[in-house]
């Protein structure tokens, strides 16, 4: 119930214009985010200005709280990458939109040839992933194998020495 009261107080705010001012705490919370995850959207997404006020707290205006929804529901919900928001976004504004455009951007639906870019991109970067991981658990293997040979050698070599010390 509250919520839903906050949720038409937000609404109402909007449709009057009234630009609501909220603390990264406040932001984290309706987030359901930690602030330091914000902290690091804002370095990799420039054009979130959080504004700075006495000791040093950011504040967020609906504008920039929007975009930071946006950027939780591609990332969290869909599934996004950072680095494949970002090249999207990047392919969006120079396109179309200015750079403090971004909630717009990030408003307008993706086109199906973009999801699939960005589906490809995704999948590319889990390959790459994944051919890591197996090239290093083969690496592992053959250290265990190289071990284990040694290890067979060495015993060979002991059970040598000791049929040769029968005939010296």
């Amino acid at each position: 119930m509250p919520n839903d009261i906050a949720r038409e107080v937000e609404k109402l705010a909007d449709e009057l214009g009234i630009d609501r001012k909220r603390s990264i705490g406040e932001v984290a919370k309706e987030l359901k985010v930690e602030a330091h995850v914000i902290r690091f959207w804002e370095e990799k997404f420039p054009q979130i200005k959080p504004e700075i006020g006495a000791g040093k707290r950011r504040y967020y205006y609906n504008k920039q709280f929007k975009v930071l929804k946006k950027i939780k529901q591609f990332l969290y919900e869909e599934g996004y990458t950072i680095a494949g928001l970002q090249k999207l976004l990047k392919k969006r504004k120079l396109n179309n939109y200015k750079d403090e455009d971004l909630d717009t951007i990030l408003e307008v639906e993706f086109s199906e040839q973009e999801k699939a870019q960005l589906l490809a991109e995704k999948n590319q970067e889990n390959f790459a992933l994944e051919d890591f991981i197996i090239s290093k658990t083969n690496q592992k293997i053959d250290d265990n194998l190289k071990m284990q040979l040694f290890a067979n050698l060495k015993n060979a070599k002991q059970k040598l020495e000791k049929l040769k010390s029968l005939f010296v």
